[in-house]
């Protein structure tokens, strides 16, 4: 199914919701374009954003603090890696729905999260792609990022950077349980 028109550019990308089981009438980067427009200069935001379905999108302070995602994938989605790029290039072309960056909220009042890098609805399953190895404080985020998901019993896919080496094997092996078309 291709992905839907954008109003504003006019060209057949996915829009910002249309991974989140709703529509927008805008592309990923024409969506990003807007927020960054209308955001205050020099003004630390924390609240989260929502859009006009209700939906939320993003806090802004997590947003500003990593930057927008610069790599675009097959799907229409900006993502941040190289490696992230060829997970959400095989997910699409092997027509998976997946959501990038999607808030985990750890508590009730939306205050602690944490960003997943891909979100299956149809599996309900949590993947994320650790790139880099023997770094300090990555490993401890890692640590803690796999504590929180026991914690909270979501299913967690974790992607080493060996595995892009064979992505295609890894990914089946991995998720031929909930996909049976792969």
């Amino acid at each position: 199914m291709p992905a839907p028109m954008c109003k504003k550019c006019k060209q057949n990308k996915a829009t910002y919701l249309y991974w989140y089981n709703s529509y927008s009438d805008l592309c990923t980067d024409c969506y990003y374009d807007k927020q960054s427009d209308s955001k205050d200069d020099g003004e630390e935001v924390t609240e989260v954003e929502q859009d006009s379905t209700n939906n939320y999108a993003k806090p802004k302070n997590e947003r500003d603090k990593w930057g927008l995602p610069e790599i675009r994938a097959q799907s229409g989605h900006r993502v941040r890696s190289r490696g992230e790029c060829l997970i959400a290039n095989w997910l699409y072309d092997n027509r998976i729905l997946f959501e990038y960056e999607r808030i985990v909220y750890l508590n009730s009042d939306t205050q602690r999260y944490l960003i997943s890098d891909f979100y299956l609805p149809d599996a309900k399953l949590y993947i994320e792609y650790w790139g880099y190895k023997d770094k300090g404080s990555y490993n401890l985020r890692r640590d803690e990022k796999d504590t929180i998901y026991k914690e909270k019993e979501l299913n967690l896919l974790n992607v080493e950077d060996h595995h892009i080496n064979s992505l295609d094997d890894f990914l089946r092996k991995n998720l031929i349980k909930h996909f049976k078309h792969l």
